[in-house]
């Protein structure tokens, strides 16, 4: 096997192997053996190998000498020609016989006989393969100590003992990998990388994923407290009757938020619902419906009703405190019967402060209030359930609804129930409001006679009934004239409706006083 060892220079002690096929010499980084000389050109020479001989070429201007002669063509290379390239460096071609031994020592025949001609040249330094691809040297003097070693063992009587042949140190020869090899190092050094990466970002994709999916999330806080709801997002009530009996049976239905069991606590003069509202059912909510037997509701109006119902309430050892009374507003159906509601806060010594929106009106000598209330703290997250409303009217109590409007009057009961009656009988639409006055004066006059109380609903039954058909006719002239866009016709119901309903207890007043019905 062809061999070039380093004599001097920048390779000396080196060993190149040269197999069949081109070998670059010079200082690139691709040439097959590299210089650091810089008076070595970056592709000095080639050393051609072919069928076991060698032929080296010049390539640099510089030139190449061999054996001291300088060399003009391609020339066949033999054993022991000395390769001179720039000013300092030299390597000798060997020709490596391969014997069983040598092949177990992997030492070329000559190495010896290049020690015995140049003597800086003791031992070779063998190059071995390092991570980062460039060639370093093994220390010689570990070759020096190791022969020395073996020498002093060898000899037990102190005589020199010279070594023999295949009993030296054992040494690998190694040569500089080529740029392609470094370049296939390096790639699949590269894919493996990417190859790493890809399977972190998968994993690191996948684990995110995951999370995203199956980390429990946290619900959002609830800001605003909605009505309980099924899955089908229908809304989840119970219905208790109320004092003045259920909607069924001409009465007032109390509706109350669903979700777990309500507790009910029921005297003559009170209903009170404790349940709870919110998606954990963490609020606590009270509602109660109260009735407040009053004289003095014969012969005042509304607002003072509402006056003497306060008064009553802060007198008891509870701290109240109420808010102005809202626009009037109106329950159930036709007329509808008129209530005032309002805000409130009141301190309990037992359960701590409590607020929310209550809702009083009249029936007779009768004040209802009906209030809905959770704790101060919880108050603005219930704003929006708390503006709702949870009762349901029957149309029977607004067809018998009456309370005194506070008007002095000299009559009998019997009197304004005879007038009633008569005037009833004209069919007057225009006339309908005293009608249902003097009635209603004839109820304040003998709120305790039965048998007129009886015959003074059955009158207020028959002027609702003729009401109600009246502006059901009304209202269909006004959309038919308003589908026709005749104004005239549009003005004149519109005049005549106003001038039939000119009592503001009835909820048809303000309807016909809308810019549009």
């Amino acid at each position: 096997m062809l061999t070039l060892i380093g004599l001097r220079g920048s390779l000396q002690g080196r060993f190149f192997p040269l197999k069949p096929g081109e070998h670059i010499l010079g200082r690139s980084h691709s040439a097959s053996i590299r210089f650091d000389d810089e008076d070595v050109s970056d592709k000095h020479c080639v050393i051609k190998v072919d069928a076991g001989k060698a032929t080296v070429e010049n390539l640099s201007p510089a030139g190449i000498r061999i054996d001291g002669q300088p060399v003009d063509s391609i020339v066949e290379l033999q054993h022991g020609n000395v390769i001179e390239i720039g000013a300092a460096n030299a390597l000798r071609l060997e020709i490596v016989l391969k014997t069983e031994e040598d092949t177990k020592t992997n030492v070329p025949i000559s190495s010896q006989n290049a020690e015995e001609e140049d003597g800086d040249l003791d031992t070779p330094t063998i190059v071995g393969a390092a991570s980062n691809f460039e060639n370093l040297r093994l220390d010689i003097n570990r070759l020096r100590r190791s022969q020395a070693a073996g020498a002093d063992a060898g000899d037990s009587d102190g005589a020199a003992r010279t070594m023999m042949p295949g009993e030296g140190t054992q040494v690998m020869h190694t040569r500089f990998a080529s740029q392609e090899e470094i370049a296939k190092i390096r790639e699949d050094s590269l894919a493996k990388s990417r190859r790493r990466v890809g399977i972190m970002v998968v994993l690191l994709v996948a684990i995110v994923v995951s999370g995203i999916f199956l980390w429990p999330k946290q619900p959002e806080p609830e800001l605003h407290v909605d009505w309980p709801k099924d899955a089908a997002g229908e809304d989840l009530m119970e219905i208790q009757p109320s004092l003045l009996g259920s909607a069924q049976k001409g009465g007032i239905d109390l509706l109350i938020p669903a979700g777990m069991k309500p507790k009910v606590e029921k005297t003559d003069d009170e209903v009170t619902i404790t349940t709870c509202v919110g998606r954990d059912r963490d609020i606590s909510m009270r509602i109660s419906f109260e009735r407040y037997d009053d004289p003095r509701n014969l012969s005042c109006d509304r607002s003072q009703a509402l006056t003497h119902w306060m008064n009553h309430k802060r007198s008891s050892n509870e701290n109240w405190n109420f808010g102005a009374p809202m626009p009037l507003s109106f329950l159930g159906f036709g007329n509808g019967i008129p209530y005032l509601q309002m805000t409130y806060r009141r301190q309990v010594p037992e359960t701590g402060s409590w607020g929310g929106r209550l809702l009083f009106f009249r029936i007779g000598k009768s004040s209802y209030v009906h209030r809905v209330e959770v704790p101060e703290a919880a108050l603005s997250r219930c704003s929006w359930i708390l503006s709702l409303s949870m009762m349901k009217t029957s149309p029977e109590l607004s067809m018998v609804y009456w309370e005194c409007t506070g008007l002095s009057a000299s009559g009998t009961a019997e009197e304004y129930l005879s007038r009633a009656r008569n005037e009833l009988r004209k069919v007057s639409p225009g006339a309908w409001c005293s009608v249902l006055n003097d009635i209603w004066l004839a109820l304040c006059k003998a709120p305790e006679n039965e048998s007129l109380q009886m015959e003074a609903y059955e009158l207020m039954r028959e002027l609702r009934t003729l009401q109600d058909q009246w502006f059901n006719a009304q209202l269909l002239k006004y959309y038919n004239a308003e589908v026709d866009g005749n104004k005239d016709q549009l003005a004149k119901i519109v005049a005549v409706s106003r001038a039939v309903f000119n009592d503001p207890n009835d909820a048809r007043y303000y309807t016909v006083r809308k810019v549009r019905w």
